[in-house]
C-alpha cells in the first residue's frame, strides 16, 4: 500500500465543503463573461450539422455520426477522480523511455516519490513513476506501457499557482486531455527531452506572472490528488460532470459536459498540433 502511505504523509490535506463529497474549491471565482461566450460558442458545430443534414444535405452525416459517436462515448465513459494505483503484480516492468526518464531526472536532480500503475488495468497496462524537482516547483510524471494495443510514453510536467490553477507541460499529444475547469492550462512538446521539457516548462511559469505553489517534502502525491478532485469539483459546479458513486471517486460527463468537451477538444486539439510544429 506504497500510494496510499505516501498519500496520508500529507498532514495538509486541503478539506473542502459544499453539496457534494468532493468540495467546491474556495480560490476559483464564477465563470467569467469570456468563459460562457466560449462554452456557447461550442454548440454551435453540432447545431449546424444537424440543421444542415436535417435540410436534406446528407453529404455532412458521416461527421454528425462521428460527432454523435463521440458525444456518446464522452458520456458513458467511466472515469476515475484519481487514475493511479499502488504497484502490484499488474505493474508493467520498466520499458527503455522509463529506465531513459529515471536517468535523465536523476540528472536534473529530481527526487523519486513513488511508482505507481494506471488504475484501469488490465486494459490499460501503464507505469508511472513520480518524481519532484529539488526547489520542489515541478511534479514530473514519467509515464510508458499500452492502452489497449496501443503504445504510449508520455512525460507530465505539472506546477501548481497562486491561483488555484496548474500549469502542466507534456511530451506526447496522446497525453493530453482537454480541461473544461480552466483549472489546468496544457501544453504539448512532441518529442522533447525531459531538459527541453523543464526549459518549455519554466518558461510558461514565468510567462504566467504567478506565484508557484511548491509541492511539500513528503505530500506532493496528495496534493496532486487534490487538485485533480478540485478539477472535478469544478467540472460539477459547471455542470459538465456527475458521479458514478456517492464518494465521487468515479464520474462521468453530462450531455452538457460531453458536447463541450468534445467540440472544443477537436478544436484544441488542432491548435496544440500546429503549435506544436513550431515549439
Amino acid at each position: 500500500m506504497r500510494l496510499l502511505a505516501v498519500i496520508k504523509e500529507s498532514a495538509n490535506v486541503v478539506r473542502l465543503s459544499s453539496a457534494s463529497p468532493i468540495g467546491k474549491s474556495p480560490m476559483i471565482s464564477e465563470p467569467t463573461a469570456k468563459e460562457r461566450t466560449i462554452a456557447a460558442l461550442a454548440y454551435v458545430p453540432p447545431v449546424l450539422l444537424i440543421g444542415v443534414v436535417a435540410a436534406g444535405n446528407l453529404t455532412f452525416l458521416v461527421p454528425l455520426a462521428f460527432l454523435v459517436f463521440a458525444v456518446a462515448a464522452h458520456w458513458r465513459e467511466g472515469r476515475i477522480v484519481w487514475p493511479y494505483a499502488d504497484a502490484d503484480t499488474q505493474l508493467p516492468t520498466p520499458t527503455s523511455y522509463m529506465v531513459q526518464a529515471a536517468r535523465s531526472a536523476e540528472q536534473f536532480s529530481f527526487r523519486p516519490v513513488v511508482t505507481v500503475r494506471n488504475a484501469r488495468a488490465p486494459l490499460f497496462k501503464v507505469r508511472y513513476e513520480f518524481w519532484t524537482s529539488g526547489d520542489r516547483e515541478i511534479l514530473l510524471i514519467a509515464g510508458a506501457g499500452t492502452v489497449a494495443v496501443m503504445p504510449v510514453e508520455c512525460s507530465w510536467l505539472y506546477s501548481r499557482l497562486d491561483d488555484g490553477t496548474m500549469i502542466a507541460s507534456m511530451s506526447d499529444l496522446k497525453g493530453m486531455e482537454y480541461d473544461l475547469s480552466g483549472l489546468v492550462k496544457s501544453a504539448v512538446f512532441p518529442g522533447a527531452s525531459l531538459e527541453k521539457l523543464i526549459d518549455r516548462h519554466r518558461d510558461r511559469l514565468t510567462a504566467s506572472g504567478r506565484k508557484i505553489l511548491r509541492y511539500s517534502e513528503r505530500g506532493a502525491v496528495s496534493e496532486h490528488r487534490d487538485a485533480l478532485r478540485r478539477r472535478v469539483a469544478r467540472l460539477s459546479d459547471l455542470g459538465y460532470a456527475a458521479p458514478k458513486d456517492p464518494a465521487w471517486e468515479r464520474w462521468s460527463y453530462t450531455i452538457p459536459g460531453a458536447l463541450q468537451v468534445t467540440a472544443r477538444s477537436y478544436t484544441h486539439g488542432l491548435i496544440a498540433a500546429v503549435k506544436a510544429m513550431k515549439w
